[in-house]
């Protein structure tokens, strides 16, 4: 399972920027998923170019033996301040390793 991260002040000032705007970007999703998933795999997309409807897609080791259900927890628990504040919507897909490699090789 996860192991819990403390979060500093300048997270918690960076969260209440974007509460306060509304808005998140792209490169501030993805630094954030990489404190966490500092050597993987991490892509996050805008899906209307509003700010607010995000795609991530995190290819990661740390989700072996790792429900769905968990491994989507887990990122939302990253952004819990965000949700439904700055990110309305949050499409999350997780990967091993192995599991991108087989999902590529039945396309």
């Amino acid at each position: 399972m996860f192991h819990k991260f403390s979060i500093n002040f300048s997270h918690n000032y960076i969260n209440l920027y974007h509460i306060i705007l509304g808005t998140m970007k792209v490169k501030n999703i993805k630094n954030r998923l990489l404190e966490y998933f500092p050597t993987d795999k991490v892509e996050v997309f805008d899906l209307r170019n509003s700010g607010d409807h995000f795609s991530i897609i995190i290819i990661s080791d740390k989700f072996i033996n790792t429900s769905l259900v968990d491994r989507h927890r887990y990122i939302y628990s990253i952004f819990k301040n965000e949700i439904t504040h700055s990110i309305h919507a949050l499409q999350i897909q997780t990967f091993t390793y192995d599991e991108w490699k087989s999902k590529k090789k039945s396309k």
